[in-house]
């Protein structure tokens, strides 16, 4: 194998490894929230899950996708098709669903992330008002609002002590807002 080969390898591998620290982290988290229930989707042939988890509680029931990325930008081009349509279905099916995509923002440079659950629904309706298939992180961290009241994101803390976890209470409080 040449050098390119292996270097594009590497990198490719490093973004997997990174994915999966985030779902490693986002699953440790669900477990310090107290009365929810969780399930893994189970991948069908041909990779066909709509998302990574569903997410069972009193108020609200969510179908979850995680994404990290070193972009600035959330974009639709991080879903596939199937994930795109199963949010979007699983939102519409009864008012107490919410699909959403959790993605982390990774910053290499100074090492750290910054997650935003976002909900796609909104985020598809908010794109398509500004023309547009992404929304910059610098709006997201402004809180953009779509409406009087209806958020297109909210922001996910991280938990200062053991392992990486986040704040995700905060992510089900907002339900409503979403």
């Amino acid at each position: 194998m040449d050098p390119k080969q292996q270097a594009l390898r590497n990198k490719q591998r490093e973004r997997h490894d990174r994915g999966q620290d985030f779902q490693e982290e986002i699953k440790r988290s669900w477990r310090l929230v107290p009365n929810i229930w969780t399930l893994p989707i189970q991948d069908g042939r041909g990779g066909s899950k709509p998302a990574d988890r569903l997410v069972i509680t009193e108020n609200a029931n969510y179908l979850t996708e995680l994404k990290r990325t070193e972009k600035k930008e959330f974009q639709l081009d991080f879903l596939r098709p199937n994930q795109i349509r199963g949010l979007i279905d699983f939102d519409q099916v009864i008012t107490k669903n919410i699909g959403l995509v959790l993605v982390s923002f990774h910053d290499l440079r100074k090492g750290i992330d910054e997650a935003y659950a976002i909900r796609l629904t909104t985020a598809l309706r908010y794109m398509q008002q500004k023309g547009r298939r992404s929304i910059p992180l610098e709006e997201l961290r402004k809180g953009v609002i779509l409406g009087a009241t209806t958020k297109v994101s909210v922001k996910i803390p991280r938990l200062p002590a053991g392992d990486p976890t986040y704040d995700l209470q905060g992510v089900l409080n907002c339900y409503k807002y979403l």
